[in-house]
């Protein structure tokens, strides 16, 4: 899960790069909206790590591992959206 901010163009670019990269095994963009300010200012990149049992029991929104868990986590975006500024803010 990725939150990206940053100019048009680049960030155009970027998500052309993360859908033809092989790596990943599904895309969706949640949201797409324009900003006059960062909602993430002085973190350029995030990562925690869980483990399957965790992410089932906590985050249960965030288990995507077939095309119709993705399509029950667009309709939350908003929880995603609080998670990671929880991420952001934690010590």
């Amino acid at each position: 899960m990725q939150y990206i901010e940053g100019e048009e163009k680049e960030i155009e670019q970027l998500l052309l790069n993360i859908q033809n990269d092989k790596r990943n095994s599904y895309f969706a963009i949640l949201e797409d909206n324009e900003s006059t300010s960062r909602n993430f200012p002085d973190w350029s990149m995030g990562y925690q790590l869980y483990t399957e049992i965790e992410i089932k029991e906590k985050f249960p929104l965030f288990a995507i591992r077939k095309e119709e868990d993705l399509e029950k986590t667009k309709r939350h975006h908003k929880q995603l959206h609080d998670f990671l500024v929880s991420l952001y803010e934690a010590p």
